[in-house]
């Protein structure tokens, strides 16, 4: 049963319980105007820790302390920490996105590099992360950093010293062209359902809904292309913050460009950030968490970071018209398709007849 533990006028985001589970770190206020709040579990007494506005907290793992950000009017951001107790604040430097390791603070520098900073030794170090223009970061929990530049995602190590690349198939083949790699049609339909909504100026993607009376746990989302998880979680935060939860997938280059794929809108989800996964692989369940009107994936093809048009990886020039594997013309909004199978690509696909 849900229990309600504070109820306010405004909008409320970000809960991040301390690892005692004595405490409960939250966001109070539209986005972008949020401000840092904390509610004692035992008591339910609830409290503003910091005046101002405060975005993405994250407790100290012996929860003596409240690492956050504090974007200005400006656009910069800070890191601080701050003493829950006391309520007294630690500016650290300009940056974002921090993340404990032990008692270590880690934060990504708007130069694109990765800082850290300890009560132990209170002098901030830096690393070169290898890319520059860093727009957002996240920690994965395998000792990996998820790096957010040139509209795409990338992995480094921990400190940020360099990029990890995905392993396993690497494809170089255009979409059209012949040979291995990813070719035309070669894609696989991401999750069972009704087409309700097409790539088209204002909607990158495509949008699959689960039939009606299904649960969500029947209705699996499942990987269209081998690739490595570059992200896997919460991207409230993020440049994503309207897709809820967010699975990406780097499949490699494709004709000199990098193709990934989105998964978004989901709850329940069966993968981490570094793994690989196969064409068919479960990632997450349908759901309607973040921006979204009902239950359903919201699924892009991403190339260069940039959204772009699906069709060319799912039905594109045909190698062989007579088989099952591609499709012979694009989808429409009402079609039933049927997600892919591990360890096949032919998709089914359904005109609607009655819904």
């Amino acid at each position: 049963s849900w229990e309600v533990l504070f109820k306010g006028p405004q909008p409320l985001a970000g809960p991040r319980a301390s690892a005692d589970g004595k405490r409960l770190a939250f966001l109070v206020g539209s986005p972008g105007l949020t401000e840092l709040w904390v509610l004692d579990l035992e008591s339910g007494a609830a409290r503003r820790l910091a005046p101002g506005l405060a975005e993405n907290p994250v407790w100290s793992p012996n929860g003596a302390a409240l690492a956050f950000e504090r974007p200005d009017p400006a656009g910069t951001r800070q890191v601080a920490t701050l003493d829950p107790e006391t309520g007294s604040i630690y500016p650290l430097g300009p940056g974002g996105f921090p993340h404990w390791f032990g008692d270590e603070l880690h934060w990504v520098t708007p130069e694109g590099r990765v800082a850290a900073w300890s009560p132990m030794s209170p002098g901030v170090r830096v690393t070169e992360t290898g890319v520059s223009g860093v727009g957002f970061a996240a920690w994965a929990d395998a000792p990996l950093l998820v790096l957010y530049h040139g509209g795409g995602l990338s992995l480094s190590d921990r400190a940020g010293r360099k990029l990890l690349h995905p392993e396993g198939p690497r494809p170089t083949v255009g979409a059209a062209g012949p040979g291995p790699g990813i070719t035309a049609g070669s894609f696989g339909i991401p999750s069972t359902g009704y087409v309700t909504d097409l790539f088209r100026p204002g909607h990158p993607g495509l949008d699959i809904a689960k039939p009606l009376g299904v649960p969500e746990s029947q209705a699996p989302i499942v990987a269209a292309y081998p690739g490595r998880v570059v992200w896997a979680g919460d991207a409230w935060s993020g440049p994503y913050g309207g897709y809820g939860n967010l699975v990406v997938i780097d499949h490699g280059l494709v004709a000199g460009v990098q193709v990934a794929t989105y998964y978004a809108h989901w709850r329940t989800g069966y993968v981490r950030v570094g793994e690989w996964v196969e064409a068919g692989r479960r990632l997450a369940d349908q759901s309607d968490y973040g921006w979204a009107t009902g239950v359903h994936l919201h699924f892009e093809v991403r190339e260069g970071g940039t959204p772009g048009a699906w069709r060319p990886y799912f039905d594109g020039t045909p190698v062989d018209p007579a088989g099952p594997r591609y499709l012979n013309r694009a989808l429409r909004v009402g079609d039933f398709v049927v997600a892919s199978g591990p360890g096949w690509a032919f998709r089914v696909l359904l005109p609607l007849v009655r819904r």
